[in-house]
């Protein structure tokens, strides 16, 4: 087994909770995602809050997502034996595709 040291302020040694000088390499992959993953989420909150996400509610989010889920599933009916249908009310288009 190999020895790996690493030299960290002891400011960061403190920001981590660090109580020992020797970590097994698990812990140190674990330190660093749990890390990685505060500051990939700070940025998620920070982008939310930038493009106004952040004050959406629960019922806001989820009527986005049945939205898109209809929007999805009504792309896939356009096409029935060939015709491709409108789905906008009044101002149907019907179109034949002709084969290639």
């Amino acid at each position: 087994m190999r020895t790996l040291n690493i030299s960290i302020s002891d400011i960061e040694y403190n920001k981590f909770g660090l109580q020992n000088d020797k970590l097994t390499f698990s812990d140190f992959v674990d330190l660093i995602s749990n890390e990685l993953s505060r500051q990939n989420l700070n940025k998620c909150v920070e982008l939310a809050g930038k493009y106004g996400l952040s004050e959406l509610t629960m019922g806001d989010i989820s009527k986005e997502v049945k939205a898109v889920r209809e929007n999805a599933e009504n792309n896939n009916k356009l096409f029935d034996d060939g015709k491709m249908k409108s789905l906008r009310g009044e101002n149907r288009i019907k179109m034949t595709l002709l084969p290639e």
